[in-house]
């Protein structure tokens, strides 16, 4: 009987002429804000400046084998501890040039260094003062930043945490961490046990911001400094960059999403746009069906109904988004408990999916797949 009241819903908003779309999905189920990459370095950039010919940096070294690289200038020799010559070689990486950093330079490849802080005299042939960036990558180094800003995806208002994971190996007493965010400024990270950093003493460093942002759409850079030491006393430096991206709404949930088995109903605040609202169903963490609407919103709100497929039966939750599709932000991005009308046998949904030759895809994607995709095979040969 259920079964029966859910496909008569969905006939009625087909008579209706809704733009609504709906089927079955393989895979897993999204995952709110989405998954926020953890980025990793061992790497850290000095700033110098060419004054009278010569670029120099005195910059702490925790590898024996460091890499160096002066960028946008070319040295004649390099000194270490102005002693030391050591060999060097241009440098030249033209795919640089469009994340703006010079593709050309010195590279020098020391070897056998004793781990502390050295000063490196580059004799250029530039005789203009200008500011360079000197960077240093050590691959055999005990130190490695683990970056990460999260929520991967936040709205305006919404807390951002950044963390700064240096392992249990550095003194988080003699180690500054800092985040610039561009247009927000410095925030300094903390490895003191207070929120938002979890553990004391565990060289995990956090901090916090509130996002903002002028545009509806807006992603956000952080570079993250560190300077330290570790629990040996090897002095270290550590750069890396994290990115999330926020969204300014212009519309929202006016109340609370209801569920009742058969629909799902979105109470959308008054607005201007056009807005997708999407439901992925699913079981655990395999996903089984998906429904979505396209709506006009011209200054009014609307409560927006999306009914159940057949296939989300086995369903016990669902994630519900609203896309604008005007900015492409996601203004609305929430996850429900639904009631189960099936059971779910994993054994057979994974023997299923196993046997798919390709995932069922949405309606409105396969018709653009036959206009503009591949054309299909027959008995082994392109149509």
């Amino acid at each position: 009987m259920k079964v029966i009241k859910i496909l008569a819903i969905a006939l009625f908003f087909s008579f209706l002429g809704f733009s609504l779309e709906m089927g079955a999905v393989s895979g897993k189920m999204p995952v709110l804000h989405g998954k926020a990459p953890v980025h990793k370095t061992k790497y850290f950039v000095a700033h110098g400046e060419v004054v009278n010919g010569k670029v120099v940096v005195n910059v702490p070294i925790s590898s024996a084998n460091p890499l160096i690289v002066l960028l946008g200038e070319k040295a004649d020799s390099v000194y270490m501890d102005s002693v030391y010559k050591l060999k060097s070689r241009r440098f030249n990486t033209p795919e640089l040039e469009n994340m703006e950093v010079p593709g050309v330079g010195t590279r020098v490849d020391a070897k056998n260094i004793t781990p502390g802080y050295h000063t490196f005299v580059f004799n250029v042939k530039s005789a203009k003062k200008a500011p360079v960036d000197v960077v240093v990558s050590e691959p055999d180094s005990p130190v490695e930043l683990k970056l990460v800003a999260e929520p991967l995806s936040v709205k305006v208002g919404d807390t951002v945490t950044i963390k700064a994971d240096l392992g249990k190996n550095v003194s988080s007493l003699k180690t500054v961490v800092k985040a610039i965010i561009k247009g927000f400024g410095e925030i300094d990270l903390k490895d003191d046990g207070e929120y938002p950093d979890e553990v004391k003493g565990d060289g995990i460093f956090s901090g916090s911001l509130v996002a903002y942002s002028e545009k509806s759409f807006q992603p956000e850079m952080v570079k993250v400094e560190v300077i330290g030491v570790t629990r040996n006393g090897v002095p270290f430096m550590r750069s890396g960059t994290t990115s999330f991206m926020v969204t300014k709404p212009t519309t929202f949930i006016d109340g609370s999403i209801q569920e009742n088995g058969n629909v799902i109903s979105i109470p959308l605040a008054p607005a201007e746009g056009r807005y997708r609202i999407e439901v992925i169903y699913g079981n655990e963490d395999h996903a089984l069906a998906y429904a979505r609407e396209d709506v006009v919103l011209k200054g009014e709100g609307k409560n927006i109904v999306i009914p159940r497929p057949f296939e989300a039966m086995a369903a016990n939750r669902a994630v519900v988004r609203v896309l604008n599709m005007d900015t492409l932000g996601v203004e609305v991005e929430e996850e429900l408990f639904v009631k189960q009308f099936a059971d779910f046998n994993e054994d057979l949904y994974l023997l299923k999916e196993k046997k798919m030759h390709k995932n069922v895809l949405p309606e409105s994607k396969r018709r653009a797949a036959e206009k503009y995709g591949d054309k299909p095979e027959k008995n082994g040969e392109l149509m």
